[in-house]
């Protein structure tokens, strides 16, 4: 029962905007790496000099929605550009696309709807805490601020591969 009343108060805090997990009094870590990605449009991805990552960037991530177990098993069965190794981003990955002076996804990414203002992520919710409810993940907000969401609920999906061989 109190696990119950606390997913509530989060759903109703997240929807108001108040999951901002952002501790920095209003300023803003993000920076803009717009210099550093290149774009294969034969890939249909972006490559991602600063974090040495490659994002995806096919037409299918415009209107993906999924929930968060489909988001992980759709990374992880991903093939796209040669590559099987995708996996679904953290926090901090997901950062790296903002471009800071549009607070929008850099322009490099060719696909994306205007629309969509929630990703998954993979950052785990700490399982060692008393009010840890397990059905519930990270999602990135349209402002780009981290916040909880039921794993059940439908967002956007954006995978995310290591760079090993420094294409």
């Amino acid at each position: 029962m109190k696990k119950l009343i606390i997913l509530k108060i989060l759903i109703i805090l997240n929807f108001l905007g108040c999951g901002n997990t952002n501790n920095n009094n209003g300023e803003n870590n993000i920076s803009n790496y717009s210099n550093n990605f290149i774009r294969n449009n034969a890939r249909e991805i972006i490559i991602d000099k600063r974090l040495n990552k490659v994002w995806q960037d096919n037409k299918e991530v415009i209107n993906m929605d999924k929930n968060y177990n489909q988001a992980v098993n759709y990374c992880k069965s991903l093939t796209l550009g040669n590559y099987n190794d995708w996996y679904l981003p953290k926090f901090d990955d997901m950062t790296s696309m903002i471009n800071l002076k549009s607070k929008k996804i850099d322009e490099s990414f060719k696909n994306i709807n205007p629309n969509i203002v929630r990703y998954w992520v993979s950052d785990i919710v700490d399982y060692n805490n008393p009010y840890y409810i397990p059905k519930v993940a990270w999602f990135v907000g349209g402002d780009f601020h981290i916040f909880l969401g039921i794993k059940e609920m439908s967002y956007s999906v954006r995978c995310i591969r290591d760079n090993q061989k420094g294409i």
